[in-house]
């Protein structure tokens, strides 16, 4: 995979990028740091949020996907 300009992407095409599995504890130095919310630090809290456990953040995700797509596209 090249890399590939803003103005490059066609509409439609698809990229792919990954797998990248997110441990556990990844989640949590992850939001330890940037994102304390109890439902990404503490799995008892976390069982009691509207997620019913513990999820990674916002941040978290993006994060890891803008370094996936960066990596796919090294290949």
């Amino acid at each position: 995979m090249t890399s590939l300009y803003f103005e490059e992407a066609e509409v439609g095409k698809l990229r792919t990028a990954g797998p990248y599995l997110v441990s556990r504890n990844e989640i949590i130095e992850f939001a330890q740091k940037y994102d304390p919310q109890p439902f990404h630090i503490n799995e008892e809290a976390a069982a009691r949020s509207v997620f019913a456990g513990l999820t990674a953040s916002g941040a978290h995700t993006f994060a890891t996907t803008s370094s996936t797509a960066s990596v796919a596209s090294l290949r």
